[in-house]
């Protein structure tokens, strides 16, 4: 059976790099996260998050900014008259 993500006990290691030399606490990369999630094992030692990690999976994967549709415009502005 699967577990239930909003009740895990998430450990701070998982997305806080604790390990710089002056107390400060910096973020991991989300990828990091992630990873670590998808690799949490029931006790059955099976993926306790399947389904999760493909939507996350999925999200991951798409674009995050506008960078391609951007330069598309600046490409067809290159090439008009006026």
């Amino acid at each position: 059976m699967n577990g239930d993500y909003q009740r895990e006990d998430i450990n701070e290691d998982w997305h806080l790099d604790t390990s710089s030399e002056n107390d400060t606490k910096e973020a991991h990369r989300v990828d990091l996260y992630w990873h670590q999630t998808d690799q949490t094992q029931d006790m059955l030692g099976e993926k306790k998050y399947p389904k999760l990690m493909s939507v996350v999976k999925s999200l991951l994967v798409l674009a995050h900014g506008n960078a391609d549709i951007e330069r598309g415009f600046s490409d067809i502005r290159k090439n008009s008259t006026e």
